[in-house]
């Protein structure tokens, strides 16, 4: 179901490199949010709290890279296309 198709290379893999080098991101991770990155995307959405929280802690070394690219879970991005304010809400 996916509308575009990401190819291997150089370009992902030296991504996925300086993320793992700057933060405690598995390989697997790194490439994935790479892929997102290279590919420009909005969001990168993952239910791995510990891939995101490795991000953010990393955020200022990885600033560069990340450009504006929006790294959460499915909860928060659900919340925020929907402008949901949970705390507000009774």
């Amino acid at each position: 179901m996916a509308s575009v198709i990401i190819a291997p290379s150089f370009e992902i893999k030296n991504i996925a490199k300086e993320i793992i080098e700057k933060s405690s991101t598995r390989h697997k991770d790194a490439l994935h949010l790479a892929c997102a990155i290279y590919n420009k995307c909005e969001y990168f959405i993952t239910c791995d709290d510990q891939l995101i929280r490795a991000i953010l802690n990393s955020k200022e070394d990885l600033k560069h890279i990340l450009n504006s690219i929006n790294i959460m879970n499915p909860i928060d991005f659900t919340r925020k296309e929907m402008n949901i304010d949970v705390i507000g809400t009774v």
